[in-house]
């Protein structure tokens, strides 16, 4: 359960918000600011960053035509807004004892949520990429006869 896996994550309690979760463009997050006014920030980059250095920060808003960076102790309501950009909203759920996910609980253990976080910003920063990206200039495979073998799909690029 949850308890299971706060202990699988170690025992830094500290929480924080990942900055690997993504950002949303013209998503505004109103109230449980951490600080009144929020602080000066340069960029969303900036502001992800300070929220991961600021205990109890498990999502933020940046507001670009203001600089403003608001970092908050818990993810809130949406509301679309030009010049912000927030943190995804990050779910947790217990699949043992509710495997359809029907009760989120990451307000509930917004500690684990920064450290699952934390775990997956770390996997981001080492992960190697699947492959070679698709060559966009090779034609595309075709199921046809090889004079060698008969019925096969052809290789579309010559390696």
């Amino acid at each position: 359960g949850v308890h299971s896996a706060a202990q699988a994550v170690g025992s830094d309690t500290r929480a924080v918000a990942s900055c690997s979760t993504g950002t949303l463009e013209g998503v505004c997050r109103s109230g449980n600011d951490i600080e009144d006014g929020g602080h000066a920030a340069d960029s969303a980059e900036a502001c992800c960053a300070d929220c991961a250095e600021t205990t109890g920060c498990v999502a933020w808003t940046f507001r670009s035509d203001s600089g403003v960076c608001y970092v908050k102790s818990s993810v809130g309501s949406a509301t679309s807004g030009d010049g912000c950009v927030s943190s995804a909203e990050v779910l947790l759920f217990d699949v043992l004892s509710d495997p359809s996910e029907t009760t989120d609980l990451s307000a509930a253990y917004p500690e684990l949520v920064a450290q699952l976080g934390a775990m997956i910003d770390g996997y981001s920063a080492t992960a190697v990429p699947e492959g070679p990206p698709i060559d966009t200039t090779c034609p595309e495979a075709t199921f046809d006869d090889d004079p060698a073998v008969g019925k096969a799909w052809r290789s579309w690029c010559s390696l």
